[in-house]
């Protein structure tokens, strides 16, 4: 009788290996060749695409780690379950399901993946309770919002909201009050630097990514914030 309950935490095991060496040794023991992972925001084909998808969720959530939530259920060889993303022995800050195939030797073949939960979810963004720490700038300048740039701000909410990414300005041009200016501002403000850089290096962001090149031009760039205690003369500290 198939255990699909030790199927699945085998799988996410492989979440929750840290080490990158290991995590692609054991994703290769236990997917097929040409295993496929797809979800809302990243879709991988073949070990080192799967295990740098894994690689990329923990550095965006250090720390955490999955578990199962509830009961697996399965038939044949498909195994349905949900699992929680959260810190050890805490409450899942991040809920999900799976999906996962197996192939005739029981490995791993197909998983489709659905977040059912993120935080502050309910309408909401992931992280929409914290306050922005870290920023991603764009000074921008083109030949207005053609078809591709179009299509790009209809898909860029859905891959902010896993991070906790949202406007805090978008395309104005400020009233200048000293000096020259050029462009339009673009700032999205993230609760941390880590979630700023998984966003911009996601596979949802960088689906879109060319469409937003096809008609706009000018620097981008991810600054950090300074804490609310923080003081002008702290910049003149060694």
């Amino acid at each position: 009788m198939t255990d699909y309950t030790k199927i699945a935490e085998t799988y996410l095991s492989l979440w929750n290996e840290a080490d990158d060496a290991r995590r692609l040794a054991l994703v290769a023991e236990t997917w097929a060749p040409g295993g496929r992972y797809v979800d809302p925001l990243a879709e991988a084909v073949g070990h080192e695409a799967i295990g740098a998808t894994i690689g990329a969720v923990r550095r965006q959530f250090p720390g955490m780690v999955f578990t199962l939530v509830g009961a697996v259920d399965g038939h044949h060889a498909q195994a349905r379950f949900r699992w929680g993303l959260g810190p050890a022995g805490e409450e899942p800050l991040v809920i999900g399901s799976d999906v996962l195939t197996l192939d005739a030797d029981g490995r791993f073949v197909d998983v489709l993946g659905f977040l059912d939960k993120v935080p502050g979810d309910g309408g909401g963004s992931a992280g929409e309770d914290e306050p922005a720490a870290a920023y991603a700038v764009a000074v921008l300048t083109g030949t207005g919002p053609g078809d591709g740039v179009v299509r790009y701000l209809e898909g860029i909410d859905a891959t902010l909201r896993p991070f906790g990414g949202r406007f805090l300005v978008h395309g104005d041009r400020p009233e200048v009050l000293e000096g020259e200016w050029s462009g339009d501002l673009v700032v999205i403000g993230f609760p941390d630097r880590a979630r700023a850089e998984g966003w911009y290096a996601s596979d949802a962001y960088r689906r879109i990514l060319p469409l937003r090149r096809s008609g706009t031009a000018g620097p981008v760039f991810l600054i950090d914030g300074v804490p609310a205690d923080h003081r002008a003369t702290d910049v003149l500290r060694p």
